[in-house]
Order: structure tokens, then sequence, then C-alpha cells
């Protein structure tokens, strides 16, 4: 599942879910936000040194804008919660970009990202 959405998709809905669940994934899906189960963020964190990729400055690391916007709340500190209110969307979203974030710019830390030129 991580690999879809690293690849680009925007959800991923699972089969287990209850109906209005199902149905509030679908909705969000639509409105062209990333749907995510809580489920995902209790998935382990990639081994450090980002699988063994180089450090990208940020500008080439081919970074979506929404994970460019995610990224300008890191580097100025911001907390998982603070960047999900501030961008209307959910904590799991977030922590998604985050991880796709960290993956394409060869870092494992927060304190990394706030340190890339």
């Amino acid at each position: 599942m991580l690999a879809c959405l690293h690849a680009g998709a925007h959800g991923y809905i699972p089969t287990s879910l209850d109906p209005p669940a199902f149905a509030e994934a679908v909705a969000a899906v639509c409105a062209g936000r990333v749907y995510v189960p809580a489920s995902l963020s209790a998935l382990p964190a990639p081994a450090p040194g980002g699988q063994g990729r180089p450090r990208r400055h940020s500008r080439d690391a081919g970074l979506k804008a929404r994970q460019a916007d995610v990224l300008g709340h890191l580097r100025a500190g911001r907390s998982t919660r603070d960047i999900a209110m501030s961008l209307h969307l959910a904590e799991n979203t977030v922590k998604v970009h985050i991880h796709t974030i960290f993956r394409k710019l060869g870092v494992s830390r927060r304190a990394e990202v706030i340190d890339l030129p």
C-alpha cells in the first residue's frame, strides 16, 4: 500500500471499512484529498538513511505541490497536527506526505529536513 501511495495514488481504501467510513473515504479521494486509514500510521518507519538513497536538495527531489506545502511547514518547525489543521488535511495524510518527503530527500528526521540547503 505504501508503494502505491509513493507512486502517486490518492488513497488506500481497505475493504474492511464499514459503509459510512467507506463513503467518507471515497468522498475524500473524489474531492482531491489523500485518504489513508488510521492503521497506516502504525506501520514501521523506514530504515535510517532513506533506504540507501542519496540526500538530494529539495528543489530537485521531485516533490508534488502538496508535498512542497508540507515541506514548508516542516522547515518552519510545525507539528504534524498544526500542519494538518493549516492545510485542512487529516493527520494521517500529513504523516504519509512526511514519509514521502523524507524518502525523496533521503533523510530520516525532521531536523535533517530543516538543515537542508
